[in-house]
């Protein structure tokens, strides 16, 4: 390759936008893209902290916003009026610039903003109301020159990761259940009912007499990543009622679901279970007023055959 090639081609690799375009976002310099939250946080003046990083922007030519938006993409640059003109959604609602990085600021290659209250993402606008969920995009964006300084502020870097912030102030839906009932206990099976849950809580009671309420009980709890648990220590032939109630990922909590009833039942163990299936209970080794269970005597018979042939 000749001389000039060369050089074009080195030119062209350290002007080129893809290797410029290196901005992320981080929640508190973690791994974790989303951030949930419920109603209690957002009265609770709760807040967030965002960190930054950003390499490769030695020609900032302006300074880097960065913003919350009530979509869940990031524009270009912050919708500040709420309307279309500027590149927003026309909803009405404008973005929220949450920090201003200066030029200078930026060539550290990191940083991280003040403390944010989440109940100011736009969606929100200061207030935590009911029974509602909304996501709204963290982003940031800043312009920079390609080429020789100076010669135009002509590139736009956008923050490549997909941070978002998630209110959710809407309870989930109670589990599907089903009762199974055994010696002394009852094997209570939940299932979550198309959300993703952090454990369901179950409660149980002696079922009550004619028209009287039941006094419930709370049960052991169930990591939503399993499927059934155990209700131990009951009386046998009593009849029990059970409800269970979900609890999402924010720790808002469904109603309870319809109660189930269930009775658990002694067990007579395996040769009783043998005997009342029609099974023999003797063999052909008994003595009187003594009888062995016929598997022990066929095994007898064996061992006898055994010693014969030796």
């Amino acid at each position: 390759m000749s001389t000039p090639l060369r050089a074009g081609l080195v030119l062209l690799l350290v002007s080129s936008p893809a290797l410029a375009q290196q901005l992320s976002l981080a929640f508190n310099g973690g791994t974790v893209t989303n951030f949930p939250f419920n109603q209690g946080s957002c009265n609770n003046n709760d807040s967030y902290i965002v960190t930054w990083t950003a390499s490769s922007l030695t020609g900032a030519c302006s300074t880097m916003q960065i913003f919350v938006t009530t979509g869940q993409s990031c524009p270009d640059s912050p919708n500040t009026s709420g309307s279309s003109a500027d590149g927003g959604t026309g909803t009405g609602t404008p973005d929220v610039i949450i920090a201003t990085v200066s030029q200078t600021d930026l060539q550290a290659g990191s940083g991280t903003i003040q403390a944010q209250q989440l109940r100011n993402i736009p969606s929100l606008n200061g207030s935590c109301p009911d029974g509602v969920t909304f996501t709204n995009a963290v982003c940031a964006s800043v312009k920079y020159t390609v080429g020789t300084v100076g010669s135009g502020c002509d590139s736009l870097a956008k923050s490549s990761t997909n941070l978002t912030l998630q209110y959710d102030a809407q309870p989930p839906v109670p589990p599907g259940m089903n009762l199974l009932p055994q010696d002394a206990k009852i094997q209570v099976q939940l299932n979550a009912q198309g959300e993703t849950l952090k454990r369901f809580e179950v409660q149980y009671a002696e079922a009550p007499p004619g028209d009287a309420g039941p006094d419930w009980r709370q049960g052991p709890n169930l990591e939503a990543t399993k499927t059934s648990v155990a209700i131990t220590g009951l009386t046998n032939g009593v009849e029990y009622v059970v409800q269970a109630r979900s609890v999402d990922v924010v720790d808002n909590v469904s109603a309870f679901n319809a109660p189930l009833s269930a009775t658990p039942q002694a067990s007579n163990g395996f040769w009783g279970e043998y005997k009342a299936a029609g099974g023999h209970d003797t063999g052909g080794c008994s003595t009187a007023g003594a009888a062995f269970p016929s598997a022990l005597g066929a095994l007898g018979v064996l061992v006898a055959l055994l010693r014969r042939r030796r």
